[in-house]
């Protein structure tokens, strides 16, 4: 269902402090799957991909993702995006909950899930 560790991006590299960089949690940087960029906070969470409401009757996708902070914000707009039309009336419970992770795309570190994939 998820990707490997070993594949699509979910690489792992040392930390060493002397690079200049801060210490992350964790102690290593991931490259995240999106942009291919070593990052000490990548994220994986669920989000509506697409809702279609039409009234009478509803038919939704949501999708997983795994991407660094910057790129999940990224992910998380185009779907919110989409959504506002596609959703109609539903829209505002997509933008709640697009809401609440964007918010914690701010957190520092990586997700719990990343971390149980790096074990």
């Amino acid at each position: 269902m998820y990707p490997e560790p070993q594949q699509n991006g979910w690489q792992h590299q040392p930390h060493h402090p002397s690079s200049g960089h801060g210490a992350s949690a964790g102690g290593y940087q991931i490259t995240c799957p999106k942009c291919h960029q070593a990052s000490e906070s990548v994220k994986a969470y669920t989000m509506m991909s697409f809702l279609l409401f039409i009234f009478v009757g509803a038919w939704w996708r949501t999708k997983r993702v795994v991407a660094c902070a910057s790129c999940m914000r990224s992910e998380l707009l185009t779907s919110s995006a989409i959504n506002l039309f596609t959703a109609n009336v539903l829209s505002p419970i997509v933008f709640i909950w697009h809401a609440v992770l964007f918010v914690m795309t701010y957190d520092k570190g990586h997700s719990a899930e990343v971390y149980n994939y790096m074990g």
